[in-house]
């Protein structure tokens, strides 16, 4: 629906391509027209190099921290700042098989099913939360599921009949994960159901205040 104001975001660069979703990158694989776009529309979105200990010392109700593609796992010591974040009623965006690391009752299922071809799924909405709204939506490089074994747990969409996109409480906040960051990449921010599941996930509030973390882009990179 905003594919000129897309366009007017992210311009065509010389940068290679590191396949990391990072707020800086206007690569296909890059997440800068995703981060622009939340400031167009108004949000306070602002991006954060800082070790997730000094996020959790800030964070409050109106915190939602993205987690979007790490380049690598996170410690212990950021997977207990997450979790800071959550216990302080914070909302939490983790997306891919790396972010998952961080997050309290982790239940991947590490071996996505052999009919998707290249990891390619188009995600079906299923029951009738606001986060299952903006119907269909394709992700790309899917490299775990979620597996749907515990009641808090809800998927609102699915793939080969488990999750790719789970929303569950965690203490006072809310986590959601996605399988993969493409909805929220350049190359597919502007794609059907890609932003209307950003905003969904998301799900602001006068008063909230994105974190965009860059930390977990910095480091060596995890093998695939």
């Amino acid at each position: 629906p905003y594919p000129t104001l897309f366009r007017s975001l992210v311009h065509p660069t010389e940068q290679e391509d590191s396949y990391i979703p990072s707020t800086y990158s206007a690569t296909p694989h890059g997440a800068k027209a995703a981060y622009l776009l939340l400031g167009r529309l108004g949000y306070r979105v602002e991006r954060s190099e800082a070790a997730l200990d000094a996020v959790a010392d800030t964070a409050d109700a109106h915190t939602v921290l993205i987690l979007a593609g790490p380049a690598r796992a996170p410690s212990q010591q950021e997977a207990a700042a997450v979790r800071r974040v959550l216990s302080r009623g914070g909302r939490v965006l983790a997306v891919g098989f790396l972010a998952a690391a961080a997050l309290p009752d982790e239940n991947l299922d590490n071996q996505p099913p052999e009919q998707m071809i290249a990891g390619i799924c188009e995600a079906e909405p299923v029951g009738f939360s606001q986060l299952a709204a903006g119907g269909k939506v394709v992700m790309r490089e899917v490299r775990s599921l979620w597996k749907l074994n515990q009641p808090s747990q809800r998927a609102a969409f699915v793939c080969a009949g488990e999750g790719v996109v789970v929303a569950y409480p965690v203490d006072k906040g809310t986590v959601v994960w996605w399988a993969s960051a493409s909805p929220l990449e350049n190359q597919d921010i502007a794609a059907r159901g890609s932003l209307e599941l950003l905003l969904n996930s998301l799900a602001l509030q006068h008063g909230d205040r994105i974190i965009w973390d860059e930390s977990l882009h910095t480091g060596p990179v995890a093998a695939w």
